[in-house]
């Protein structure tokens, strides 16, 4: 199986502009990683499983799960209404939690505004303020109508944290760390970094060239703010693979379950999770991306399957990580 990582690996290493790669792989109650490349060009440092990489949008499965945990503790309902918690205009009154949650309230997947707000074009989130927030959804029109249909929103995804945010006065990071990555033994799952995080942190990159690492506001935290490194994000897999073994079970579950379906494209949603089949069985899948990184999860839970993949550029890793999930899956030796 290992020939066979490296060969995929490889490949995708062969491609203008890759950089390293970080590999981890689950197979009943087997883990394995890999790792693959460089963490830095100048001065040469080889991957390894220490290196924390920004894991972009496979923060939003865990605002799904933080969501579904603060529905289980009474604190929010799947199908309160938006304009329960934020009353800056009309526009999104029939917008509910659930819709945030599964991209399907309507929203862009940007503010008409953010490109307009952004201070810093290599750090574009950093700079998104609760009022820019406040200014969009007090002109808000919603692409499609809530609930009608599957439209990725990363306005979406941060508004509910924002949501969460506000109803616990505290920081999205905060609130994700005492209530998902503290209670699942994630370390080195967050958004600000520690000393050993920063020694640790994978450089980013885009076209060969070294880029700046993006922070998010709270505001926006929701959708895109964590970093991570491969030991973490297995643990994270296996808690979704067997959830029962884990403090936020039914807050997994929740996550997991279907909760929309686009009639027309038949894309399934949970709470962040896109969900889909793979050889007929149960899929569970994300992808991320900021400057200068990309990252993919595909969990099989009944086949006890996961694929994580975390890189240090901006070339897409999606389809790598299906090849390495296709080779896990048929190959009964690993």
């Amino acid at each position: 199986m290992q020939d066979e990582v490296t060969t995929i690996a490889e490949q995708f290493l062969e491609t203008p502009g890759t950089q390293g790669l970080s590999i981890g792989i689950i197979k009943g109650d087997q883990q394995y990683t890999y790792c693959f490349g460089g963490s830095c060009e100048s001065p040469y440092s080889p991957v390894n499983s220490d290196n924390v990489f920004e894991i972009g949008s496979i923060t939003k499965v865990f605002t799904g799960i933080l969501f579904a945990d603060q529905v289980l503790k009474n604190q929010m309902s799947l199908d309160n209404k938006l304009s329960q918690y934020v009353d800056y205009g009309s526009g999104y009154s029939d917008v509910t939690l659930r819709q945030l949650a599964t991209h399907s309230s309507g929203l862009p997947r940007l503010a008409d505004n953010f490109w307009n707000c952004v201070k810093d074009p290599g750090n574009p989130y950093a700079g998104y303020s609760d009022d820019d927030l406040k200014s969009y959804l007090s002109n808000v029109q919603p692409v499609s109508a809530p609930g009608e249909r599957y439209l990725y929103s990363n306005v979406g995804m941060g508004l509910l944290g924002w949501v969460i945010s506000n109803v616990h006065g505290k920081e999205y990071e905060q609130l994700v760390k005492e209530h998902v990555s503290d209670r699942l033994g994630l370390m080195n799952t967050t958004a600000s970094l520690g000393p050993l995080q920063k020694k640790n942190l994978a450089i980013g990159y885009s076209n060969g060239k070294s880029v700046k690492n993006w922070d998010f506001s709270n505001c926006t935290s929701g959708q895109g703010s964590l970093r991570s490194d491969i030991h973490d994000m297995l643990l994270f897999a296996e808690a979704n693979i067997h959830p029962e073994k884990t403090a936020l079970a039914e807050a997994i579950k929740l996550s997991q379950q279907m909760h929309f379906k686009d009639r027309r494209t038949n894309q399934a949603m949970g709470l962040g999770w896109h969900l889909g089949s793979f050889y007929g069985a149960r899929y569970l899948e994300h992808t991320g991306g900021t400057g200068g990184y990309r990252s993919f999860i595909g969990i099989v839970p009944d086949s006890e399957i996961a694929v994580v993949i975390l890189s240090n550029s901006d070339k897409d890793v999606a389809r790598t990580g299906m090849k390495i999930l296709q080779a896990v899956s048929s190959n009964p030796h690993l």
